[in-house]
């Protein structure tokens, strides 16, 4: 998908970041490699695993990526210097999805695993689970403070967490958080020096179909999202898998978004304020429509990995559209 770029480049990370990811461990490397490549190009959902919006199909799409991004992440926990690593992207491209898949890999490599979904406010969902290796069933934990980490007699423990975690939760042992951009989270962990953010890849047109065909194969798709019902979609509003697989009734409220949102904004600039939270839109429904339009684009910057990103149209319907409204107004 040919998409303009926008001239603006945020580096989401600072010197500390790439010093410390600099020296990361890259021990029991091949292992973790060998153990991804292992997974097949779908996986079952995990009963009961906590999680900010729950995912309802028994089966989900690996991205290749995901198994790029798992191997970044073992070598990250791996540095001293980082306990916690923040996986973040666009709205609606699957990061509770990659949640799911760390879980599954990480059981494999038997780990101990604490989860957790937490509110865009930072409030515990539901519930707090245990899963410990080599036992099948979770056990069910009551937060009371920073006792309750040091109750959990596991030094193999890692805590993933769905949704923006708050600070206590992440202060012991290494965690990883699955969350959309949320200022307040992003804000609050700019007091937490021991950590890193990565942002996820955008779905190319390629990856759609084929995960669409695995997904179909093991009816993990609704009926009425057809071949044609996607390629419409995703002429309207790109390659983003919340968009492409929602209800019809679920689907009109995306597209009353994109049409709507060029009324909206006055030019590029406040959009992008609003995408990237450095303007408090004036209702909910602004940013809706702000991350319907924008996608963040992650650059590859080695040896730091995707700590970056850039801002691109999210499709090139919308890329026209927009174009044409601003030169109508100049």
């Amino acid at each position: 998908m040919n998409l303009i770029y926008l001239v603006i480049y945020l580096t989401c990370s600072d010197e500390k970041q790439r010093n410390s990811s600099s020296s990361s461990s890259s021990s029991s490397g091949d292992q973790v490699d060998a153990d991804a490549e292992d997974i097949e190009d779908y996986l079952p959902t995990i009963e009961g695993l906590p999680q900010r919006f729950p995912y309802r199909k028994k089966y989900f799409y690996v991205r290749e990526c995901y198994r790029e991004y798992f191997h970044l992440i073992m070598k990250l926990i791996k540095n001293p210097r980082i306990s916690l690593v923040t996986i973040t992207g666009s709205p609606g491209i699957g990061k509770s999805i990659f949640y799911m898949y760390c879980f599954h890999v990480f059981r494999h490599l038997k780990f101990t695993i604490l989860t957790a979904a937490f509110s865009k406010k930072g409030d515990i969902e539901n519930k707090i689970l245990l899963w410990r290796s080599g036992v099948q069933d979770p056990e069910r934990l009551i937060y009371n403070g920073d006792s309750f980490f040091q109750s959990i007699e596991d030094t193999n423990v890692i805590k993933l967490f769905d949704g923006p975690s708050p600070l206590q939760f992440i202060k012991f042992g290494p965690s990883i958080v699955f969350t959309s951009p949320n200022k307040d989270y992003f804000d609050s962990m700019k007091k937490f020096t021991h950590s890193t953010n990565q942002y996820l890849k955008l779905w190319s047109e390629e990856e759609i179909t084929e995960a669409v065909s695995v997904l179909r194969a093991k009816c993990a798709i609704d009926e009425e999202i057809t071949d044609a019902v996607i390629k419409k979609r995703m002429l309207k509003c790109g390659p983003t898998p919340r968009q492409l697989f929602c209800p019809e009734r679920k689907w009109i409220e995306y597209e009353c978004n994109i049409n709507e949102s060029i009324g909206k904004f006055n030019d590029m600039k406040s959009v992008i304020a609003v995408v990237s939270s450095k303007s408090s839109p004036s209702e909910q429904s602004v940013g809706e429509i702000a991350h319907s339009i924008l996608c963040m684009d992650p650059i590859d910057t080695p040896p730091f990995s995707y700590i970056s990103y850039q801002y691109v149209f999210a499709s090139k319907f919308i890329e026209e559209e927009f174009i044409k409204y601003f030169r109508q107004q100049s």
